[in-house]
């Protein structure tokens, strides 16, 4: 008798000890699902740092000028540094909209990538670059791009800059 009292109290803090173990192995889940969001997270943010780092060369300040001033005017070599340029933004579109149904972002990939649609698309070679190549994106992004594109003027990127132009001017007076 008194080996099955024991029994019962060895089987009673096993018990105890695997619902123990296995909180913890469901709390360390829950960390680690975390660090790998905030792990996803980051990385989103470094690529649009290193996007925006590489808009800082001169050939490809050069090359946005001349798609800003003259969009007729660029050579072959500055187009396909803008075409770089524009399959990287896409790239990060797309991961953008991929975070979000992960449940990594919480805001709608509709709002943050339409947000960012002007900075894009606001001269004629990123407007005539995308007529030329929707097709090449998944049919969410296209209607996005889409949806934003009829608001965003082709001369959008001169006028700003003109704005900003005329306002250091102002100041300096």
């Amino acid at each position: 008798m008194e080996i099955n009292k024991y029994n019962k109290w060895i089987q009673l803090g096993a018990n105890v000890g695997i619902l123990a173990g296995l909180f913890l192995v469901g709390l360390q889940i829950q960390q680690n699902s975390e660090l790998t969001r905030a792990a996803l997270f980051s990385d989103y943010q470094e690529t649009w740092a290193g996007i925006n780092n590489t808009t800082q060369s001169e050939f490809f300040a050069e090359a946005m000028a001349v798609a800003t001033e003259s969009p007729g005017e660029l050579s072959v070599s500055q187009m396909i540094e803008l075409r770089g340029y524009m399959y990287s933004i896409m790239e990060q579109f797309t991961r953008s909209i991929s975070l979000y149904q992960l449940g990594v972002f919480q805001i709608d990939p509709a709002v943050s990538i339409g947000s960012r649609v002007s900075d894009v698309f606001g001269n004629r070679y990123a407007q005539a670059w995308w007529a030329e190549n929707r097709q090449s994106f998944s049919p969410s992004i296209a209607r996005i791009i889409d949806d934003e594109l009829p608001s965003v003027s082709p001369d959008e990127d001169l006028e700003k800059f003109n704005r900003i132009k005329a306002r250091l001017v102002q100041s300096a007076n």
